[in-house]
């Protein structure tokens, strides 16, 4: 089991070549395709401005002409890819926009930060986590390499966390030590010891071997109890189900999501 198709988010308005050459990386050692997205739009303007045709087109050239220069230095990075490189733009919102697409890969990689609330001209990552039907790797600022050597699954019985364990597989494979992480306050909760046990068996039946784990969070958050778990071990990847909750649930109350989404210093597959 592999991806076969991976796709990468290149922003327009900041660099995104570290995170193409880990998509790069990344494709090569599954011999993946390899497809580069990026998209903005030109925002409508409130009321009931008229709004001469020749500066629509303008403003329209002009993302053609910026999308036009990422495109070309996407193909820079990708042009060594071993198997072929594919390029996809649009004149649209980017978070809409990258999620159609997705219906073209096994896997989505974007970074971890939204540069702006600006929906036509920047991702929403949680919202794309939502809408894309893929698991999707996000992956922090300026880290062009990912180091899945040991990865974490952060294990809670929810549909979240099942799609997210079947989703990384191929990363599972290949990885030297999968640690299964249930985060709980009463450790002697005989349903979760069960779940897990019954997750090692199902990787033991893909060829996978794992270490079960419960932590408490000691006054702390589950993401942090989490992260902190991976800093200890030098785990390079964080396996997670996000937004079991509603996302607006999330916002309100706060959410394991949301925190990994903001302070993450590794990258998390994430799948919804």
């Amino acid at each position: 089991m592999a991806y076969a198709t991976v796709m990468v988010h290149v922003e327009l308005d900041s660099p995104s070549e570290a995170r193409v050459r880990l998509a790069q990386t990344f494709a090569d050692q599954f011999h993946s395709t390899l497809i580069g997205v990026a998209a903005a739009a030109v925002p409508p303007l409130a009321g009931d401005i008229a709004i001469p045709g020749e500066i629509i087109d303008e403003e329209h050239q002009a993302l053609r002409s910026r999308l036009a220069q990422q495109e070309e230095a996407f193909r820079q990075i990708a042009g060594n890819a071993k198997k072929l490189a594919e390029w996809r733009s649009g004149i649209e919102p980017p978070t809409d926009f990258l999620a159609r697409q997705a219906r073209t890969a096994d896997l989505v990689i974007i970074g971890r930060e939204r540069l702006s609330s600006n929906i036509y001209s920047s991702l929403d990552p949680a919202a794309l986590i939502l809408a894309a039907g893929r698991p999707v790797l996000v992956v922090p600022t300026s880290l062009d390499l990912l180091d899945a050597r040991s990865v974490l699954v952060a294990w809670k019985d929810t549909r979240e966390a099942r799609r997210a364990l079947q989703d990384s597989l191929p990363f599972l494979h290949e990885a030297e030590h999968v640690f299964v992480v249930a985060v709980t306050e009463d450790e002697g909760d005989s349903s979760l010891e069960q779940s897990l046990a019954d997750v090692l068996r199902y990787l033991t039946r893909h060829r996978i071997n794992a270490t079960a784990r419960t932590i408490a969070a000691s006054g702390g958050t589950v993401a942090s109890a989490l992260l902190s778990f991976a800093r200890e071990n030098h785990v390079g990847l964080l396996v997670a189900g996000a937004y079991g909750h509603s996302r607006l649930g999330e916002w309100v109350f706060g959410g394991v999501t949301r925190e990994v989404l903001r302070t993450s210093p590794i990258c998390c597959l994430l799948s919804h």
